[in-house]
């Protein structure tokens, strides 16, 4: 499967769990870190601890290996490494804090859906 198509099989996946405020942000030519970044608000820990279990099994299920998850234990900012596509997924106060909309803001956004925080 393309990484175009499982950028999107996340969202809509993130959208039907909850999931708020999500961006995917195209990080061709702005960095080597991965081609799409994904941000998504959670409502609270224990929610970000299910939506990064739910993402881990998409793209598992899809041959899709984690190399690296950062953050699951706390889940204020879980961070999931996917190689070619990096999942943020927040609790509202620390996607405020650390705004990495703005930090990549020269990014292409290629899919926003807003919802409610």
């Amino acid at each position: 499967m393309e990484i175009k198509q499982l950028t999107e099989q996340i969202v809509t996946l993130l959208e039907s769990k909850k999931g708020k405020q999500i961006k995917v942000l195209n990080m061709e030519g702005i960095t080597a870190l991965a081609d799409y970044f994904i941000l998504v608000n959670a409502g609270n820990k224990k929610h970000s601890q299910a939506l990064a279990d739910e993402v881990t099994k998409l793209l598992t299920d899809n041959n899709v290996e984690l190399l690296r998850e950062n953050g699951y234990r706390e889940g204020t900012w879980i961070l999931q490494d996917f190689g070619s596509i990096i999942v943020h997924i927040f609790v509202p106060e620390e996607r405020t804090y650390y705004d990495l909309d703005t930090m990549w803001g020269d990014a292409k956004i290629e899919q926003q859906i807003s919802g409610a925080q």
